[in-house]
């Protein structure tokens, strides 16, 4: 059983959630779709002629299937059982139906805390399983089978690239567009989480151009690196939209409680407690119903920090390509010499490497728990003669599926962060990861189609807020709290977590690295954990 808002019945098939056609805004209906005669059939035609949030169920000459749409947020998890498979869009839908009582799987934990924003359909509860973006589940007498109907690849080949800059910016401003107002229902004001960064400051601009309803919150951390409160003011003023700003108290961010509860995961945001606590509190005084952000802009964007893009503009310099331009913009953004750049970009396109290496974190974790490990999923197995820089954007485009898996279907008011779409990601695809940097900026073609709309400071930003001095003092003040919790909870008595490591991170004194982020995300996990206990 899926829960969603609304089910179209069209031939053959039954769409749960909201579906759009290619290129267009308007929800289908089934009326609409009755009207212009249209078939969504299979699951091949949804995925090339249409997109949204939806979970489409059919059937085909093996079977009954069910098809998630590429990255859309409404989740499709199942369950196994001797007779039959049961999907539903919650753990717990999916445990009222199919008799399980869901139970940590530890060792599924561990490997996810050591690559966490990879996923490949595997979740951290016992007989629980997630359907991918563009996967479909078939079922039949020779049993379940796995496919998917969309692939990166398909609009990351070198004959679809875009030619100019002028070429992709219009290209995604039409896709933005297209994906931050169709998806919030047209008579439902919504609170927009504006830090004053590229990302919500385009999406905040989409909003106002379609006329939306929609009121914006900004928070803010007592130190200079995390206060935005002058790019929101800019970007609120320049749109005239209301504005309302709030600074983040660590007192509202209890440790002990996962944000993820219900979920099948842990999403290790749990600083997050303090602004969906003051977004919550402002919807209810605005009658909003949804809360936005600009969640997965830096990954939909090819916020790459390598050289690979230098390497692709090298292999591309009789199409345009521009690897002097490409190599001095990494370098400003690095703060490293432009020589270094080079020599290293020289050296990668020596190697010939193209394949993306998805990163491993195996800090504070028991080394047994991170063994065998496999961070492999099929969009990182790039087609033979992909250049790196390419191969990476793919993996930025798998860690922003996180994003959209991340959020909490029953929750109100509602999570939508619109720049995790499908439209966007298929636009973004035809960029060459070298036309994104120029003059020491990233997602240049999107400061390019927002250039009209937002202020000049905040389309020519190169700094970015960062919320983590406040990490950092939330876990000095409450390290007394996190030594029992950790030292003595779930994640150590199951193996998952380094005890002697943990211990050390947590000894007395400031937090003067960046353990204090791990050390968070750990606590985040034994709350889940000990939240299916």
């Amino acid at each position: 059983m899926i829960a969603a808002s609304h089910a179209i019945p069209t031939p053959g098939s039954w769409i749960v959630g909201s579906l759009f056609r290619r290129g267009e805004a308007t929800p289908l209906t089934e009326a609409t779709l009755r009207a212009s005669s249209g078939t969504v059939s299979a699951a091949s035609e949804l995925t090339r002629d249409h997109w949204g949030d939806y979970v489409a169920f059919g059937t085909s000459r093996d079977g009954p299937y069910a098809l998630r749409a590429p990255f859309g947020s409404l989740s499709c998890y199942w369950h196994e059982t001797p007779d039959y498979v049961v999907l539903a869009s919650s753990v717990r839908l999916l445990g009222a139906f199919g008799g399980t009582t869901p139970a940590v799987d530890w060792h599924a934990l561990g490997q996810f805390l050591a690559a966490t924003d990879l996923r490949n359909g595997r979740t951290c509860l016992h007989g629980v399983e997630e359907l991918g973006g563009g996967e479909a589940i078939q079922v039949s007498d020779r049993g379940i089978h796995l496919e998917r109907y969309w692939s990166p690849w398909s609009w990351a080949d070198r004959a679809q690239a875009f030619h100019t800059r002028d070429v992709a910016a219009d290209a995604l401003a039409g896709a933005i567009d297209a994906a931050v107002v169709s998806r919030p229902p047209v008579d439902v004001p919504a609170i927009l989480l504006l830090s004053g960064g590229l990302d919500s400051s385009v999406v905040a601009a989409a909003l106002a151009s379609s006329g939306r309803r929609f009121t914006c919150l900004t928070m803010a951390v007592a130190d200079a690196q995390g206060d935005e409160r002058d790019h929101a003011r800019t970007v609120a003023r320049h749109l005239d939209v209301p504005l309302f700003e709030v600074v983040r108290d660590p007192r509202q961010v209890d440790l002990t409680r996962p944000l993820a509860r219900g979920l099948p995961r842990p999403t290790g945001a749990q600083f997050r407690q303090a602004t969906f606590a003051a977004a919550d509190d402002l919807a209810r005084e605005t009658g909003s119903a949804l809360v936005i952000d600009g969640g997965g802009g830096d990954n939909m964007f090819c916020s790459l920090q390598s050289v690979a893009p230098v390497v692709d503009a090298l292999l591309a310099t009789a199409r345009g390509g521009r690897p002097l331009a490409t190599a001095a913009s990494i370098a400003r953004m690095a703060q490293v010499s432009l020589a270094a750049v080079l020599a290293r970009a020289g050296a990668r396109l020596m190697t010939r490497r193209a394949a993306y290496r998805w990163p491993v974190d195996h800090s504070l974790l028991d080394p047994r728990v991170v063994d065998g490990l496999d961070p492999s999923h099929p969009w990182l197995e790039a087609p033979r003669g992909t250049p790196p820089g390419k191969a990476a954007q793919v993996g930025l485009l798998l860690a922003a599926m996180a994003v959209a898996d991340d959020l909490d279907p029953d929750r109100q008011p509602a999570l939508l962060s619109p720049l995790v779409s499908q439209p966007i990601a298929e636009a973004a695809l035809r960029v060459p990861s070298w036309m994104w940097f120029e003059e020491g900026r990233n997602r240049v073609p999107v400061r390019q189609a927002y250039a009209a709309r937002l202020p000049a400071s905040v389309v020519g930003r190169r700094s970015k807020g960062t919320p983590t001095g406040f990490l950092a003092r939330l876990v000095e003040r409450e390290a007394d709290m996190l030594r029992p919790f950790l030292l003595d909870g779930c994640l150590a008595v199951h193996g998952v977590i380094d005890r002697a490591t943990v211990e050390a991170a947590l000894a007395p004194g400031p937090a003067r690295d960046l353990r204090f982020a791990r050390l968070l995300q750990l606590a985040d996990a034994e709350a889940w954990a000990r939240s299916w206990g």
